[in-house]
């Protein structure tokens, strides 16, 4: 018995640091605990969502459990709600009154588990709550000596065991957003559009009346056009069995009364993609989402550009404009002032910035990184 324990905890740390086969090592949990059942819940706080990764749950059962019984029982919420580390049992959310629930009645009586059963929350964090669970099996109900000895020294090393993958999965999606550094604010997203991290410049992109928005944790635009195109491009980075197909694209989006953005999806590197404990089905990173906020990027230019020289703002939108070319009749059309006026801006801006003509003006805009 303390030979096998001790396999077993080295088993633990090794899935965990080599993102293992978790399914595998609940195997062995359950057989060293007495020939239970363990299960590991994997609920995200965010959307509500949950489910059950355990090779002792007949799939359709553990589907049932988390999709029709998860916010209705009151097993789950006991078990939830504890601190990190703390056992909990059937008594703690009553044996009676899950006898004569509705999720006992109607579905879990007619499984082959037992009504006992041991559990604590692994992890407990804004994107994520993993719980362990041990139970025995109908036929051998009650919680055995062997059961709750196995359970308790196990523990505090799944605790840390998990913990550990969780960090490692976030510096994962860390060093892929990092990837986008420069190129403005990133988020790193699943398959199916639900947000699983996003650096403080994709937030303050987000914040401020930008034409992509998150709903109830997934990326949408405020037109349903460009939702189904931005989907279509995340869902192209899912890895697929013989390597990857579209790998993302590009989208510029922008509405009245809303900042200009730029949109670049690529596949995230495929080893990320790898981590079974994340919030939800269908939650491995897939897809980096970079943004690039025109609008914010032009404002900041014009500043930058006023600061260096002294310009006005509207010599900042001439001195900017010539950058494109065209005559100057087409430079005061596009800003909406007279030929006369903007010869004026023009020789005070050649004063200040120590030019004499237009495409010196213009290296000299280059030179400063303006584009």
């Amino acid at each position: 018995m303390e030979s096998q324990i001790l396999n077993l905890v080295g088993a633990i740390y090794e899935t965990a640091a080599s993102e293992g086969d978790w399914d595998a090592l609940m195997t062995d949990v359950g057989q060293l605990a007495d020939d239970g059942a363990a299960s590991i819940l994997i609920a995200s706080p965010r959307s509500g969502d949950a489910r059950i990764l355990s090779p002792h749950y007949d799939p359709e059962f553990a589907h049932e459990c988390v999709t029709q019984w998860f916010d209705k029982d009151k097993t789950f919420a006991a078990s939830l709600g504890a601190p990190v580390g703390k056992t909990v049992t059937i008594e703690d959310s009553g044996r009676e009154d899950f006898l004569n629930g509705d999720f006992y009645n109607n579905l879990w009586k007619y499984s082959d588990h037992g009504v006992d059963w041991l559990r604590s929350n692994l992890i407990c964090n804004p994107d994520v709550q993993i719980c362990l669970g041990v139970n025995p099996f109908a036929r051998r109900d009650g919680i055995s000596s062997q059961m709750k000895r196995t359970f308790d020294i196990l523990l505090p090393h799944l605790i840390r065991a998990v913990d550990l993958q969780w960090r490692i999965h976030r510096l994962e999606m860390d060093r892929s957003l990092a990837t986008a550094k420069g190129h403005g604010g990133a988020m790193v997203v699943t398959g199916d559009g639900r947000v699983l991290i996003a650096d403080p410049m994709a937030e303050g992109i987000l914040a401020k009346g930008a034409p992509l928005r998150v709903e109830n944790g997934l990326l949408t635009a405020q037109e349903p056009r460009d939702t189904l195109s931005i989907q279509r491009m995340i869902a192209s980075c899912r890895p697929k069995l013989n390597g990857y197909y579209l790998r993302g694209g590009t989208a510029h989006i922008h509405y009245p009364g809303t900042s200009e953005l730029n949109i670049s999806i690529v596949p995230v590197p495929e080893h990320n993609c790898v981590f079974e404990l994340d919030a939800v089905g269908n939650s491995q990173p897939s897809a980096l989402v970079v943004l690039q906020d025109l609008s914010a990027e032009a404002e900041a230019a014009q500043q930058r550009l006023q600061q260096m020289y002294g310009l006005t703002r509207t010599e900042t939108k001439v001195a900017l404009a010539c950058l494109k070319g065209g005559k100057r009749a087409e430079l005061a059309d596009e800003i909406g002032i007279s030929d006369a006026t903007i010869r004026t801006h023009l020789s005070r801006i050649y004063e200040k910035t120590g030019v004499n003509r237009r495409p010196d003006l213009v290296s000299v805009l280059l030179r400063e990184g303006f584009s």
